[in-house]
């Protein structure tokens, strides 16, 4: 069980054969206390169980490119032709193992680099808008959650932690960076202001500022902790 801000946790239960009750383990930002058998299960839940189909789902994140938009659906990745803006048309989907909380594009629109939660970072082949493909997946260490891309990097809010990817080899990331302990992200954004490299993090209803031109070691900006 995770605290997300007031009024949200997050609830994971895990695949388990057996009935009755277990420990609960609560995260905050400033800690983790336990609940013994604050959890009962009632069935076996999670075991030996494929999936092999879904359908619908919340929309939940769109990146839009050329005459195609790629959106979230639960967790399928699903490419629309938007050329006719009163009839969208489905293309081709592709199913992730996790829900999709956002979308961002390589520098060509070639990739999708699909936020799914737990599941980590989903590298989507989208050149052909019919046949989208996992070619790549990056489990990152919390949860893979708000992106954006710049000059072939790749910028993630893994829950608290801003961690930084070189994608020029979309099919295998290499981490640049991580900055660790920033605060709950809830939304990210990259720009080139007065000739650095700056991200923009939504954290806990502030906005903080960190210069990422070395993306191996970026600096918390001195006007990081405005009001939002």
């Amino acid at each position: 069980m995770t605290w997300v801000r007031q009024n949200e946790i997050q609830v994971r239960t895990p695949a388990r054969e057996q009935t009755g009750p277990v420990d609960v383990v609560i995260k905050t930002a400033n800690g983790q206390a336990n609940r013994m058998g604050g959890f009962t299960y009632t069935s076996q839940r999670g075991n030996n169980l494929e999936v092999i189909g879904q359908l619908g789902g919340s929309v939940s994140a769109v990146a839009v490119y050329g005459h195609y938009a790629v959106i979230g659906e639960g967790p399928n990745l699903v490419v629309v032709d938007v050329t006719s803006p009163s009839s969208l048309q489905p293309s081709g989907r592709v199913l992730l193992d996790g829900l999709i909380y956002d979308i961002a594009l390589s520098t060509d629109n070639s990739y999708a680099y699909v936020s799914a939660g737990d599941a980590g970072i989903y590298i989507v082949q989208i050149s052909d808008p019919l046949h989208p493909s996992v070619v790549g997946l990056y489990d990152t260490p919390k949860e893979a959650k708000w992106s954006d891309t710049l000059g072939g990097n790749l910028y993630l809010a893994d829950s608290d932690d801003l961690m930084v990817f070189n994608m020029s080899n979309p099919a295998a990331p290499v981490i640049l960076g991580t900055t660790t302990g920033v605060g709950e992200i809830y939304d990210l954004d990259v720009a080139v202001i007065n000739s650095s490299l700056l991200a923009f993090l939504a954290v806990d209803g502030d906005i903080q500022v960190f210069n990422v031109s070395d993306p191996a070691a970026p600096q918390r900006s001195p006007f990081a902790r405005c009001p939002a």
